[in-house]
């Protein structure tokens, strides 16, 4: 468990949790979820600020990055909400976005896969010669 910069009495363990110490006990504090899914924590320093927890924990365990105006916080594994250090690091914002189309087209692969094992036809397909295939996405 780690301190966060500038925000003395709260905490930043590996797991993800963000921790406040109030009159010498610490307390996990609650996330909630902005609306694209990501955690987000209230923590004050005289003054109230909404954090993203991913942002949060890559500055309390790696520091701030050179250019860091020009970083996003990256997970690993695809899922927004899972803030573990481990599945966290600093990255450009192109190549977070390289990240999310190759989660997209693995689970493109994953879903065709399945189609082809169950011997369905995909959903953007057409019996009718004269249509044009489409993605509805």
């Amino acid at each position: 468990m780690k301190p966060i910069p500038d925000f003395p009495g709260y905490f930043a363990d590996e797991d993800g949790a963000i921790w406040s110490e109030k009159r010498g006990k610490l307390k996990k504090l609650k996330f909630r979820q902005d609306k694209d899914g990501y955690n987000l924590v209230q923590l004050c320093n005289g003054k109230r600020h909404d954090l993203r927890v991913a942002r949060t924990m890559l500055l309390t365990y790696k520091g701030i990055p050179r250019n860091c105006v020009d970083f996003d916080a990256c997970h690993e594994n695809g899922i927004r909400s899972d803030d573990r250090i481990i599945n966290l690091r600093w990255d450009t914002h192109v190549g977070n976005m390289k990240d999310v189309i190759k989660a997209r087209l693995k689970k493109m692969r994953a879903i065709r896969k399945a189609q082809k094992a169950l011997d369905l036809k995909p959903v953007y397909q057409t019996d009718d010669p004269d249509k044009p295939d489409f993605m509805p996405f």
